[in-house]
């Protein structure tokens, strides 16, 4: 029995990801939310979905980054 092996990508097969096919969708809102010592978020960010190349990477995040908070995604 042959084993079969993986054939190398070609460049019209090499997966590829373009900025201009990213799609962005948020709310923004006027009425920051107060922290314990009158301190607000940096970063608020609501209902927010990404698409990529027709796929749906996230829909519906929320997010809010506090004063020296590091998020990564």
């Amino acid at each position: 029995m042959s084993e079969l092996k993986p054939s190398p990508l070609t460049g019209a097969e090499t997966p590829r990801a373009s900025l201009a096919s990213v799609e962005t969708r948020a709310r923004v809102t006027a009425e920051p939310r107060t922290l314990a010592g009158g301190v607000q978020p940096v970063v608020r960010i609501e209902c927010a979905s990404v698409e990529l190349g027709g796929r749906t990477i996230w829909e519906n995040v929320n997010l809010e980054v506090d004063p020296g908070e590091f998020i990564a995604v």
